[in-house]
């Protein structure tokens, strides 16, 4: 039986950007909040199991940091560099608000 988990915030949710790696193993949701960045990052291995993260940012230098210290960058570089980007785009808004996919 093969199971399929997805992140709890949807693409349906007011503001949610997801990313999702090649293979479906590393998604990330961002929505931006009225004191940030919010972001949960799910590593989904088939028969490994499941590891959600999630936080919140005040700052894209936080952020930065965060992602910086993951290996994600190297394993998923395209991922990594969009991810930034949308960190970028989003934390330039000061209250929840609509990013172009």
């Amino acid at each position: 039986m093969s199971k399929r988990f997805v992140s709890r915030m949807s693409s349906t949710d007011h503001g949610v950007q997801l990313l999702r790696s090649g293979d479906g193993e590393l998604t990330f949701a961002l929505q931006a909040t009225a004191n940030g960045l919010f972001v949960e990052r799910v590593v989904q291995r088939r028969h490994k199991g499941r590891v959600v993260q999630a936080a919140e940012f005040e700052d894209l230098a936080g952020f930065r940091r965060w992602c910086d210290s993951d290996a994600v960058k190297f394993q998923h570089p395209l991922v990594h560099h969009r991810l930034l980007q949308l960190a970028d785009e989003m934390l330039r808004c000061h209250e929840p608000c609509e990013v172009p996919g």
